[in-house]
């Protein structure tokens, strides 16, 4: 038998050629970006990615009517729920305590927290945008502010309560935030709405923008924390200059 020593090499180099093209083409076939989300790296090289992220943010944190407002009338004698789908009948018996506030008009630990980290996440990120000043330092005034509501909303509840600032991931193995003090936990947000202020506009141009934050919005928030700050259940020594930062 006579082997065609031409013909192999032919055929070989032929083989080459169609193994390089199939797994060529298998390796453009699967490497694709996801058709329904985009990838870190896009979300913050975008500046309209960007604010999307943002605009998670606000459905995290701003709780008004998150149940319909079925949950803070049942805990009353203006209805009667049913099916006590936020756990209203405990304030219906009386039977609330520190340690059984499950309802979803009143307990938002795991839902605030999950918004500060969510902010924590844009500030880490939001630097590496560029050529988009105005956007990104409107977007910065509305994250300091929504931040700022999340803590509050967490103060009115919980007191004073860890104030976390990085993001943490699953790689760390130590967590060394201690609970602050009623008010230090305000000072912080009072910092954050400080930040706020100095680049949330006043109005929005666009109709579109429409319930975004505010100057005002940060401004409504302030007065809140304030009068809290300064009132007889929270300033036991009767501070005059709360009072006086609150009427500011």
């Amino acid at each position: 038998m006579k082997l065609n020593i031409n013909n192999f090499k032919i055929n070989s180099a032929a083989l080459l050629v169609c193994t390089a093209l199939i797994f060529g083409g298998c390796k453009k076939a699967l490497d694709l970006q996801p058709l329904d989300s985009y990838s870190e790296k896009d979300v913050w090289s975008d500046p309209k990615l960007a604010q999307v992220f943002v605009n998670n943010i606000y459905n995290e944190t701003v709780l008004a009517y998150q149940d319909g407002g079925f949950g803070w009338a049942a805990q009353t004698d203006e209805l009667y729920g049913n099916f006590n789908w936020t756990n209203e009948n405990l304030y219906v018996r009386g039977e609330a305590t520190p340690d059984n506030q499950t309802s979803g008009s009143l307990n938002h630990w795991n839902k605030m927290y999950a918004s500060i980290r969510s902010s924590n996440i844009f500030f880490a990120n939001i630097g590496k945008i560029t050529g988009a000043d105005e956007a990104v330092s409107t977007m910065k005034g509305e994250v300091y502010f929504l931040r700022a509501l999340a803590y509050f909303e967490l103060l009115k509840r919980f007191g004073g309560v860890p104030l976390i600032v990085k993001v943490y991931d699953v790689n760390d193995r130590s967590f060394d935030e201690k609970r602050p003090t009623w008010l230090e936990t305000k000072d912080f947000i009072l910092a954050d709405i400080t930040e706020a202020l100095k680049t949330l506009p006043a109005v929005y141009p666009n109709d579109n923008d429409k319930g975004r934050a505010t100057a005002g919005a940060a401004l409504a928030l302030k007065s809140r924390l304030l009068l809290y700050a300064a009132s007889p259940y929270f300033n036991k020594s009767n501070d005059r200059q709360l009072w006086e930062d609150a009427k500011l």
